[in-house]
């Protein structure tokens, strides 16, 4: 038996890293000794195995008895030699030298001791014998490793992974870029009294296995987290502020989430059937207790900023919701939902069987503003306003996108700014249910619209051939405004806007239009046409009035006209009969900004002026 050990020893000192002494070995020690025995061996730190960098010590005591470095296959065959009395040999423990940083390291033992038994052979090239260590290290990224998993999130940049390199715990961490955290299968614990927290701008995503054991806190305040684990318990928080007045919320706590007790509340949630916003607590003390999971709810903010909690399990499931239509309801089929996650979605998220294209958000001043074909995101604790064109359907809000919507016909954007106030229509140039258009809840905002087949839309589906589009719009107080458009995969050569009022014309594929509206004007006002107009001059009409000493002086009359003069509240203060050219003194004018509107042989302008 020992010769055919002898045999196997002195083949395998003829491969690299061989037994014995190697001027590459950092460890020394003596070969003449009373025998030697075989160690077949891997060596891993915090359980990973480690390459030819390393080199494996064997001693007794201080004294080395035999060094190694892994093979190709990190197979280290390690000749040890010792002492042997009455099977009481020595006894062998391990060290590791890293040739890489130079160093010794020094790590933690966590392996069964050898005894020394000459001739003896542990493990194999098939079941190495495992030398553990482990490291003061927590986390690493890449290989880069850590002491805390805090440390590592500091140093990550965006879209980076840290991974957790053993069952660790510790203090509070603070999110805000976007990472990912891969638990390898390790827990981290927060102790008690410290958090886990993200924070806006910050987005979590958690690699399934391992995960969290929550002594302390988790908690979502403005940011994401993608996970897929059951049984998560955390806070998520929304902050209200009176600067954004009209907000909504919602809940991604599974059974919902009971209201706060915060006292400056002012939360609705919509009853289609009834056609009603429901106060959460009436004059009675009744109300409804709870934000369903799936559910929108409309929040409006108090004289304070107000950060609302909710507590519970987070939902990592899809969510069917159920909606309602009402026939004779004047906003039948629309329906608040509510984002049920901790992370972003979209429309794509949506998935019913009579679902229109499109839905509503509310902007802090009370306008519900249209969004269309995914191009915006839903954020966590958000909700939207859809319609349903059928009675008992319902609405799958999944966790993936649950199927992407054509948009290779495109659609386009229709966008209207004003003082303090915005709107925006859709052309979608696909198959689908065109969303209805609805009155903003603040009723000073301007109205922008798609009128086809004698109904208003927010999102009006067409065919792409088509060569005009009408675009209403209605001011709902006088001033100045401006209409721009996008086009969202899809290309027209021109695409003119045509000034019903004023007969201008503008191509909005290189310029936006801006423009003086009233309340008393038609709101059939514009036109989008894909070919460019004859007959009217292709651009903005050049300025025909003149403040000039105290006088108004109007020039470029085309025969007989009639001159209004309006303020802005949209009252006509003056009104004139003029030929040719004309003059009007301002003496009988208060200061301040006035349109002047003229019609005569070619058509209607309108000009703003200042009086000062």
């Amino acid at each position: 038996m020992k010769r055919i050990l002898t045999t196997l020893t002195l083949l395998l000192t003829l491969c690299s890293f061989s037994f014995g002494q190697n001027s590459q070995n950092y460890y020394e020690y003596n070969s003449y000794m009373g025998g030697d025995m075989t160690v077949v061996a891997q060596v891993k730190i915090d359980g990973e195995i480690q390459g030819n960098n390393i080199e494996l010590g064997a001693f007794n005591g201080n004294e080395c008895r035999g060094a190694g470095r892994p093979n190709s296959k990190n197979i280290i065959y390690l000749q040890v030699y010792g002492n042997a009395e009455d099977d009481n040999g020595d006894i062998i423990t391990f060290k590791i030298y890293d040739h890489n940083l130079k160093q010794e390291l020094n790590l933690t033992s966590n392996h069964e001791v050898v005894t020394f038994v000459a001739d003896k052979m542990v493990g194999s090239t098939k079941n190495p014998f495992i030398v553990y260590f482990e490291s003061d290290y927590i986390a690493k990224i890449g290989d880069t490793k850590y002491t805390s998993l805090a440390e590592a999130v500091e140093a990550a940049q965006d879209e980076e992974t840290v991974t957790l390199l053993k069952d660790a715990e510790g203090s509070g961490i603070v999110i805000d870029k976007d990472i990912t955290i891969d638990f390898n299968g390790k827990t981290y614990t927060i102790t008690e009294g410290n958090s886990i927290e993200v924070v806006e701008g910050g987005v979590l995503t958690v690699v399934e296995t391992g995960g969290m054991n929550l002594a302390g806190q988790f908690i979502i305040n403005g940011g994401q987290l993608y996970h897929n684990n059951d049984g998560v318990m955390a806070t998520v928080k929304k902050t209200f502020t009176p600067q954004s007045y009209w907000n909504t919320i919602s809940a991604p706590i599974v059974g919902g989430a009971a209201i706060p007790t915060n006292a400056t509340h002012d939360l609705y949630r919509y009853d289609e059937v009834e056609h009603e916003w429901e106060y959460y607590l009436d004059a009675d003390g009744i109300g409804f207790p709870t934000l369903e999971l799936g559910r929108g709810y409309l929040y409006a903010a108090g004289k304070n900023d107000i950060t609302v909690e909710l507590n519970g399990e987070l939902n990592v499931a899809d969510v069917e919701f159920p909606l309602s239509y009402t026939e004779g309801n004047e906003l039948k089929g629309f329906n608040l939902i509510g984002n049920p996650f901790t992370h972003n979605i979209n429309e794509n998220n949506f998935s019913a069987s009579a679902l229109s294209q499109g839905y509503y958000v509310i902007s802090e001043n009370g306008e519900w503003l249209s969004r269309y074909d995914g191009e915006e995101t839903i954020e966590p604790m958000q909700s939207v306003l859809v319609q349903t064109t059928a009675a008992n359907s319902s609405v799958k809000i999944s966790k993936q996108v649950a199927a992407t919507r054509s948009v290779s016909e495109g659609s386009l954007r229709i966008n209207v700014n004003g003082n303090n106030c915005q709107d925006v229509a859709y052309v979608s140039f696909n198959e689908g249910i065109g969303l209805d258009k609805i009155s903003h809840n603040n009723s000073t905002s301007a109205m922008l619209y798609i009128t086809a087949e004698g109904k208003d839309y927010a999102v009006a589906t067409m065919s792409k051939d088509v060569t005009e589009i009408p675009v209403s719009f209605k001011a709902m107080t006088m001033g100045e405004y401006t209409i721009s458009v996008e086009a969202q995969n899809c290309e027209f050569e021109t695409l003119y806007l045509k000034d019903m009022l004023t007969g201008a014309s503008i191509n909005l594929n290189t310029d936006s239009y801006t423009f003086m509206a009233t309340s008393n004007d038609e709101a059939n006002r514009f036109v989008l046409t894909t070919t460019e107009p004859t007959g009217i001059e292709s651009n903005t009409l050049e300025a025909f009035v003149y403040i000039n000493n105290s006088e108004i002086v109007i020039n470029n009359i085309q025969g007989n006209a009639q001159v209004s003069i309006i303020d802005m509240m949209g009252r006509t203060v003056a009104k004139y009969n003029v030929f040719e050219s004309a003059v009007i003194s301002t003496s009988s004018l208060e200061k301040g900004v006035y349109i002047i509107q003229m019609t005569d042989a070619n058509g209607i302008r309108t000009q703003k002026a200042i009086i000062d």
